[in-house]
């Protein structure tokens, strides 16, 4: 059976709306304000599972693996997203689905440290290639 169209909205948002519902703000001012204030800087990704990553503006795929966890990040092999192939400097736009493709054996490269966007992968990246440059 199909949720009516409420109660698919996460309770964040719809907790936004009614704060500004009782405000007898318009719809226009909510959307113009959510750009400016909440979305400026941010963009929200979501896993295949529609679980919510939320990263700066400029991060790529191995930013996203690397939120997701430290094992995902450093045995990615690839991505995907919106169901399409892409390179792992592709820079994520707000509501893109992500999957992340692992693959034993596979690790991050020096490369992705003049991809990756967060400190969060950065320091992940630098740790795993230091425990691979030093047989760790």
């Amino acid at each position: 059976q199909e949720l009516p169209d409420r109660e698919k909205i996460p309770l964040w948002i719809s907790q936004i709306g009614e704060m500004y519902s009782k405000e007898k703000s318009s719809g226009q001012e909510f959307v113009d304000d959510m750009r400016a204030d909440f979305f400026q800087d941010r963009i929200f990704a979501f896993t295949p599972n529609g679980d919510v990553v939320d990263l700066p503006k400029g991060a790529t795929p191995i930013d996203f693996a690397y939120a997701i966890h430290s094992e995902i990040g450093d045995s990615m092999a690839g991505a995907k997203v919106n169901q399409k192939l892409v390179s792992l400097d592709t820079h994520l736009r707000n509501g893109d689905i992500v999957a992340i493709e692992t693959r034993k054996g596979a690790h991050p490269t020096r490369k992705w440290l003049d991809m990756c966007k967060t400190s969060l992968a950065k320091r992940r990246v630098r740790s795993a290639i230091e425990r691979i440059e030093h047989g760790g």
